[in-house]
């Protein structure tokens, strides 16, 4: 399976339904649809002034949540490499009023950004739907400033699923066999250098073909 042909085809298609991709979404924040699991705003003790990140911005629910906290003088990016995503993000940037965010498309495993550009880096339900997790980890850690943080939310299992459930178009799109066990996670973020991580919040979800599932933050630290 193309992996990424496949996921930028059904959230592309998503998109248009404005429906959810799975059961373990939290869908829609007011008129906006979303395709997470948590709200890594919340675990990012954003300030004002702050430059953000956001990879798999979706729709623009969270961009539009963290450019109120950091305010005229911060700034908000949102990386989707879906077109039908960054326009209805731009959509819904344009009615809020905002002035201090921006939409681009691009990848999340090479993304089109110079080093040390943003304070933190925030995600939601993104990491699970590609393959090679660890060059995600490291380019968020060539993004971030020095001192800068990583608040990603995403479904993690007690353990790893088989190959051939990886193989799944379902269960790979819908947030399910992409996921990785909360070990991993943690190892991805030492790897790819950052000083320290953490999981502040987790919660059981469900059970696929034997597997739990878990809606959970992870949280890393750039020295």
């Amino acid at each position: 399976m193309d992996y990424k042909a496949t996921v930028k085809d059904k959230y592309g298609e998503l998109i248009k339904g404005k429906s959810s991709c799975c059961d373990a979404c939290s869908c829609a924040v007011s008129d906006i649809p979303s395709f997470g699991v948590g709200t890594p705003v919340e675990f990012a003790g954003l300030k004002p002034g702050e430059k953000v990140l956001d990879i798999g911005s979706g729709a623009g629910g969270n961009c539009l949540k963290a450019a109120r906290i950091v305010g005229e003088h911060g700034e908000i990016t949102g990386l989707d490499m879906t077109d039908e995503m960054v326009s209805e993000a731009k959509r819904h940037a344009g009615a809020s009023g905002l002035k201090n965010l921006e939409f681009v498309r691009g990848d999340a495993d090479d993304m089109p950004f110079s080093d040390e550009s943003f304070d933190v880096v925030i995600s939601d339900c993104v990491i699970n739907l590609i393959p090679d997790k660890g060059k995600v980890f490291r380019e968020m850690f060539r993004v971030l400033k020095p001192g800068g943080r990583a608040v990603i939310a995403d479904v993690s299992s007690d353990r790893e699923f088989p190959d051939e459930l990886k193989e799944d178009e379902k269960l790979w799109c819908g947030c399910v066999s992409g996921a990785v066990p909360d070990e991993v996670y943690l190892r991805m973020f030492r790897e790819a250098g950052f000083s320290s991580a953490e999981i502040p919040v987790k919660d059981y979800s469900r059970e696929v073909s034997g597997i739990r599932l878990y809606n959970a933050v992870f949280r890393g630290f750039k020295s």
